[in-house]
């Protein structure tokens, strides 16, 4: 495709120039290997980084393929650059991102009947703290924590006399006054308790993980051998 007739600081911050520097940067890919890759010269993927110019339908498959993203997220259409069109939907559906998916879909501690793979008591588990009533609450603290982590330090404006006067009008007020990194530990604790009573409150039921007759365990030993045995 025809050169670009704008400069390139600023045809580099379009979409596909961006995010065709992060994948290479991420897999250390060179310019020169990428040319190679998608039967290009490298003076054109040089064009291709820095936004100068953008490759035909042909190409564009290509890049795509070789970083295993999908096409759409190279020119933008999704900010998820998993292939996987059912990943992608789950992810927009969701708001989380496909490696959070994907952690969820490879929970694989199986209950297994026979040759058949029936239940995964991790699945059941996570479903049980994800319907949790005080979920919403877990999850304020843990933002709150996070939050906190990024200020290091307060106040840094205002002179020590300022300052002062600001912590006393809220004790005045009744309010409490904690340093940050104090106030990102109150959160953290109370996060770690509402999650203790979360997962106390987890039940699945027996008939969901009980086996009965012969069960193959392929997980395996501490050795990494297989077990078999009768499921309990």
């Amino acid at each position: 495709m025809a050169r670009k007739n704008k400069p390139s600081w600023e045809t580099e911050q379009g979409i596909f120039p961006s995010r065709l520097r992060k994948l290479m940067d991420e897999k250390g890919v060179t310019q020169r290997r990428l040319a190679e890759v998608i039967g290009m010269r490298p003076q054109t993927v040089s064009l291709y980084v820095t936004g100068q110019s953008v490759p035909d339908i042909n190409c564009l498959c290509k890049i795509a393929e070789f970083f295993k993203v999908s096409a759409d997220y190279l020119i933008g259409l999704t900010d998820s650059p998993t292939p996987d069109s059912n990943l992608r939907d789950a992810a927009r559906y969701t708001g989380l991102s496909p490696e959070a998916i994907e952690a969820v879909r490879d929970l694989n501690d199986f209950n297994i009947k026979g040759a058949k793979v029936e239940y995964s008591r991790s699945r059941a588990a996570l479903s049980e703290i994800l319907e949790h009533e005080d979920l919403w609450l877990l999850m304020t603290h843990v933002v709150d924590a996070v939050k906190l982590s990024k200020y290091t330090s307060q106040g840094d404006d205002k002179t020590p006399g300022e300052l002062g006067e600001a912590i006393e009008t809220c004790r005045d007020m009744g309010l409490a006054v904690l340093e940050a990194g104090a106030a990102r530990e109150y959160y953290i604790q109370r996060a770690a308790n509402i999650f203790l009573e979360i997962v106390r409150d987890v039940k699945i039921p027996e008939k969901d993980y009980q086996t009965k007759g012969r069960a193959v365990d392929v997980r395996g030993d501490n050795d990494g051998n297989s077990l078999s045995g009768n499921g309990r």
